[in-house]
């Protein structure tokens, strides 16, 4: 297995990859993140398994139809937090057998240690076995990194926003000097007036922003980066984490207007991807009821397709939801029906997924987790708002 730097990102840590063919992506960590991970899987295959059986038992009984489909226990997209996130592949294990290593290719572009030796993939079925962490855990040697679907898979010319969800950025394991740096992060922006921040954008366009994209209270010379696109006109225009910090309650809509906006894309696109986004946020704030979670400095994940020829070649049809977004052949004896699948997933024109789990975990009997909660639901307000302001013709 191959991977590579990752192609695009719009904030967190350096060091991502993908795997050769863009399916895949890899990052450094920890062992909570597996755990969280694992836990949804564990209650995907459980939800899957039912819906197995029920299936089974109503190919057996053809007698009543009307009473089948009343009684199907079909699980609606979107409803479960693991529709959410990308598929959990399992993990790059460390420790290789010289024969192993001898097998994998690695980039002559990747050279830093922490990588060698990581190449093998621990399938996410094999996971709960799990060996506790050595006490050399913090070495390079012993991280892991976790392989997930590459969200990004399929898209052409991705735009993407990063935004951090709640108002508490630390849990009990961060040390003081760390909870107050976060306090104070929350404290002076969104994240704490509003449960949450974007932490990065990067989009396209051929054109540099100009006095009629200002925002009040931001110098973009300071926070954002231009870079060309090979053999072609346009740049991409790469936002840092002091762009989010510089929104308020009031500007933070021009920021994200700023994201949807400032492309070559018609209205009538426009309006079909802030729509969708709308309607996926609103399905993911009812999801997110139904979980008893803590998730802190959990991330959304926004992207969508700028390029014109696929939108024409799609029909401008962007499915709130994409079957291949959520399925995953777990059959480990017929390998090429699995690599086929992967190269299916993310045929999107947007999409919406949820990252970033290395401080979160399940907390059955505690409710609901407010703290992302109220983000997601200011969220649905200032998307409400982009929806109004385009008609769907230009």
């Amino acid at each position: 297995m191959s991977f590579k730097p990752l192609e695009h990102q719009a904030a967190g840590h350096e060091g991502p990859l993908q795997s050769s063919d863009g399916s895949l992506f890899s990052k450094l960590t920890n062992k909570q993140e597996i755990e969280f991970y694992t836990n949804l899987q564990s209650l995907k295959l459980k939800d899957l398994s039912i819906d197995n059986v029920d299936n089974d038992a109503n190919a057996g009984n053809n007698n009543n139809n009307e009473e089948n489909d009343s009684n199907s226990s079909e699980i609606q997209l979107g409803s479960k937090l693991y529709h959410w996130v990308p598929n959990f592949i399992g993990i790059l294990t460390p420790g290789m057998s010289a024969h192993l290593k001898s097998q994998i290719q690695i980039d002559n572009n990747i050279t830093r240690e922490s990588i060698d030796g990581k190449m093998v993939i621990q399938p996410a079925t094999e996971t709960q076995s799990l060996p506790p962490p050595s006490p050399s855990e913090s070495t390079p040697q012993d991280k892991l990194y976790i392989v997930l679907s590459n969200s990004l898979h399929g898209y052409i010319k991705p735009s993407i926003l990063d935004i951090k969800l709640g108002s508490i950025l630390f849990d009990e394991t961060a040390n003081p000097e760390k909870k107050e740096r976060m306090r104070k992060v929350s404290k002076e922006t969104t994240s704490g007036s509003l449960n949450f921040r974007i932490c990065g954008m990067k989009i396209i366009n051929s054109q540099k922003l100009g006095d009629s994209n200002s925002i009040e209270g931001i110098e973009f010379s300071k926070v954002l980066a231009y870079q060309p696109v090979d053999e072609s006109d346009e740049m991409w225009i790469i936002f840092n984490k002091f762009f989010g910090r510089s929104l308020n309650d009031q500007t933070v809509i021009q920021g994200l207007k700023l994201f949807f906006t400032f492309n070559k894309l018609t209205n009538k696109i426009r309006k079909i991807i802030i729509n969708n986004f709308y309607t996926r946020l609103q399905i993911l704030f009812n999801c997110l009821l139904d979980y008893e979670v803590r998730i802190i400095a959990g991330s959304l994940l926004f992207i969508y397709e700028n390029d014109l020829t696929k939108w024409e070649d799609l029909n401008y049809e962007d499915s709130i939801f994409n079957a291949n977004d959520y399925t995953f052949d777990e059959d480990e004896d017929d390998e090429d029906e699995e690599e086929e699948e992967l190269h299916e997933i993310n045929s999107n024109l947007s999409t919406l997924k949820f990252i970033d789990f290395a401080h979160s975990k399940f907390t059955p009997g505690e409710s609901y987790d407010e703290n992302i909660i109220k983000g997601v639901e200011n969220l649905i307000e200032l998307f409400k708002q982009l929806n109004e302001l385009y008609k769907e013709d230009d």
